[in-house]
């Protein structure tokens, strides 16, 4: 089974992205020795590509699993950090992780089509852009993961 994998370490309220592929692990906690340098939890979501769902693992210091997520979502192309929840891009909707409860939310657009892609975190504003039958774009979310109004201005 290939996986494929986004990685979100999460530090003093900042991410950092790095995305990898199964094929080139050794093992499942090689992420430790890339990474050991960061003091709080790292986040990794990995999708199994023949399947429709993914698992959020979160790893402490050492590289030592801490919390596993199953996720009915795949596809997962960016996770960002915003306003103290982790935000992973998927298909056909973002994934919103609270990591003091656990709880997960989704946010969608109401269209099975769409993919999210890229995530963009400047100020109090998570711009998020998106592929919709053969149209793309980027779109600017609140704090409340409400869509700003067309006059905001492009990051």
């Amino acid at each position: 089974m290939v996986v494929r994998s986004s990685v979100t370490p999460w530090r003093d309220g900042a991410s950092h992205r790095l995305a990898f592929d199964s094929r080139k692990w050794t093992n499942r906690f090689s992420v430790k020795d890339m990474l050991n340098f960061f003091v709080a939890s790292i986040y990794v979501f990995a999708d199994a590509m023949e399947q429709e769902h993914g698992v959020l693992y979160v790893l402490d210091q050492r590289g030592s699993v801490v919390k596993e997520i199953s996720l009915p979502t795949s596809f997962a192309r960016s996770m960002a950090v915003f306003h103290g929840r982790l935000v992973i891009a998927t298909k056909p909707r973002l994934t919103i992780v609270d990591p003091h409860s656990w709880r997960v939310a989704y946010w969608g657009m109401g269209q099975e089509e769409t993919q999210f892609d890229q995530l963009y975190v400047k100020g109090d504003t998570l711009w998020v852009s998106y592929v919709q039958r053969g149209k793309s774009g980027w779109l600017a979310l609140n704090d409340q993961f409400n869509i700003f109004p067309k006059e905001v201005s492009h990051f």
